[in-house]
């Protein structure tokens, strides 16, 4: 019933309070616009694969040609959003049994799941086109899969493909996978090993399957899951104030800065951004010039509560500059209120909780070490956080009924 309330909010906020058409801009409109390319079936070309990841446009166009079938492709914007409120919400549905399954508490559970499908974020996030909506509930679909009571082999494989195709929509969540695969090791079954290779292996089909698909448009350009690793990576290290790629295969692009106290000079090269080893080798270069930049980089960890949530050429929808707060100072509270545990010891399952506080661990560390944090790129975590916060309560009310005599 919460995730159905919470998918109504969603699509009334979305088609009344939001000018969501005019949100295809940026990164929104390139995802759009090439899942546009692939379900048209029009010839590959440079735009397709030069920086952002494919998989989640391949997702679009799918629906895309699903909608076509039944003629509504005058409603496909529309729908596209729509279904991806869908996923969001039904992922509040598996935070309700993941935090029950952790926390063992009915009405703590209740309350991670209303915090993280009522976040301002996790509604506005619904509005764009953007492979967060797709990712965070296959991610979360993924670990509840792990922590379900009976665990087969169907399990484990349905696992690795939700975990694989949210990797390859959004590749900072890879190196999740050692936490997802040490969890299974560590749980106390006959067959561990045989469950791990069968989430190794669905998991590695689907990265694989893309790599391909990406490896086919590009003429072999591009063998990986995205083009923008190494582009974040120069960026995060080096700071320039724009990235100016002038190749002659796809003419002249400007990529927008994403670090914080930006050097004043530009970066132009002839390279394309697709070709990652290059920035890569660049990004390295500028951190033995000036090895202070790792330290300078921590203040940074701020940007995941206070920072911009998305660049905003847009009009505001009713609520967003107090919908950021709220959320912001929610977020500051929950990771201030979690200290608590030094003075009440967890009651939930802590193998549980330690392998969520891993998923989380490996992904911000992720995007702190390899890219520079922002607002948007908290969300992914949030889940953890918010199951972490209301467990404080079952915990303090523990320790009460403990020191009653």
């Amino acid at each position: 019933m919460l995730a159905l309330t919470a998918f109504t909010a969603r699509l009334y906020y979305l088609f009344r309070s939001t000018a969501y058409k005019t949100f295809l801009f940026d990164d929104p409109k390139s995802y759009w616009d090439n899942a546009v390319l692939i379900a048209e079936n029009r010839p590959p070309n440079f735009y397709l694969y030069h920086l952002f990841p494919t998989f989640y446009s391949l997702f679009l166009a799918g629906l895309h040609r699903l909608l076509h079938g039944f003629h509504l492709d005058a409603w496909k914007l529309e729908i596209s959003l729509g279904f991806q409120a869908l996923l969001v919400s039904a992922a509040g549905y598996f935070v309700y049994r993941i935090a029950a399954a952790v926390l063992k508490s009915h009405w703590a559970a209740m309350g991670a799941s209303a915090a993280f499908l009522f976040s301002y974020p996790a509604v506005f996030m619904n509005s764009l086109v953007m492979p967060d909506n797709f990712s965070v509930p296959a991610v979360i679909a993924a670990c509840w899969l792990l922590l379900f009571p009976a665990q087969t082999l169907l399990t484990s494989a349905a696992a690795g493909i939700l975990f694989g195709a949210a990797a390859a929509a959004k590749p900072s969540f890879l190196l999740m996978g050692i936490v997802f695969a040490g969890w299974i090791l560590l749980i106390k079954d006959t067959r561990r090993l045989a469950r791990v290779f069968c989430f190794c292996l669905c998991c590695a089909a689907v990265l694989a399957g893309t790599v391909l698909f990406n490896r086919n448009i590009s003429g072999g350009k591009l063998t990986a899951l995205g083009a923008n690793g190494g582009i974040n990576f120069f960026q995060a290290y080096c700071r320039p104030s724009l990235v100016r790629s002038k190749s002659a295969e796809g003419g002249s692009w400007v990529r927008a800065p994403l670090a914080i106290g930006q050097k004043k000079e530009e970066f132009v090269t002839d390279v394309p951004f697709y070709k990652q080893s290059y920035f890569y080798r660049e990004g390295l270069a500028c951190i033995r010039r000036e090895p202070n930049v790792l330290w300078e980089r921590a203040p940074l960890i701020k940007e995941f509560i206070s920072g911009r949530f998305i660049p905003e050429p847009f009009a505001k929808p009713l609520g967003f500059d107090w919908g950021m707060r709220i959320h912001r100072l929610a977020l500051t509270v929950c990771l201030g209120s979690v200290l608590l545990y030094v003075f009440f010891p967890f009651t939930g399952d802590r193998r549980k909780m330690l392998f969520l506080l891993g998923i989380a661990g490996v992904y911000l560390a992720t995007i702190c070490l390899l890219s520079t944090p922002e607002r948007r790129y908290f969300f992914p975590a949030e889940f953890v956080l918010y199951t972490a916060f209301f467990g404080l309560f079952p915990s303090i009310g523990a320790a009460r009924k403990r020191s009653t005599p």
